[in-house]
């Protein structure tokens, strides 16, 4: 998503790099949001592991992305509501 920021689309972002703190952050504020648009990839917990906390602890709708459908896939099997191949597309974003 290099050149622009999903805020151009008008909604409230909340970036984490590490899916511990994204973890704390939904914790601490439960019903601040919407959807979870993250990456397969995360550098200190397994993107499918993240799926499963949010999936046990939280309804939030997570949208899951990656280079290669079939790794995306994946997450949809195991509770991602859909997915996004990268580089996504800000039209990919607006229909979501």
């Amino acid at each position: 998503m290099d050149g622009w920021l999903i805020s151009d689309l008008f909604f409230s972002v909340t970036k984490c790099n590490r899916a511990e703190t994204a973890l704390s952050v939904l914790r601490e504020n439960r019903n601040g949001f919407d959807i979870i648009i993250k990456d397969v990839h995360m550098p200190d917990k397994d993107g499918f592991k993240l799926l499963e906390h949010i999936g046990l602890e939280m309804d939030l709708p997570v949208i899951m992305m990656y280079d290669r459908k079939h790794v995306v896939m994946k997450g949809v099997t195991h509770g991602a509501c859909d997915y996004l191949i990268k580089p996504v597309r800000i039209e990919a974003l607006k229909n979501i």
